[in-house]
């Protein structure tokens, strides 16, 4: 237990947890977790699947997969 405590309080265990808490915030801010609930796009995304959408506006090219607000919802 005491071994324990010391890796808890030793200070690369502190810099690698500051840093991961860093790391999940910027993820948290700049993107979201969608699931997607229709067969729209089947054969590359299936119903239930999970997608990462980055919040930040950009080019759109050909085979990007998009979100959009239609009233109030956001669709996938």
């Amino acid at each position: 237990m005491r071994k324990f405590l010391r890796f808890v309080f030793s200070k690369k265990f502190i810099v690698v947890l500051l840093a991961l808490i860093q790391i999940l915030a910027f993820i948290m801010l700049t993107t979201r977790l969608y699931t997607i609930g229709s067969a729209s796009m089947e054969d590359t995304i299936n119903v239930g699947d999970v997608v990462l959408i980055d919040k930040k506006d950009k080019e759109v090219e050909e085979n990007d997969i998009i979100a959009f607000y239609h009233n109030d919802v956001i669709l996938v």
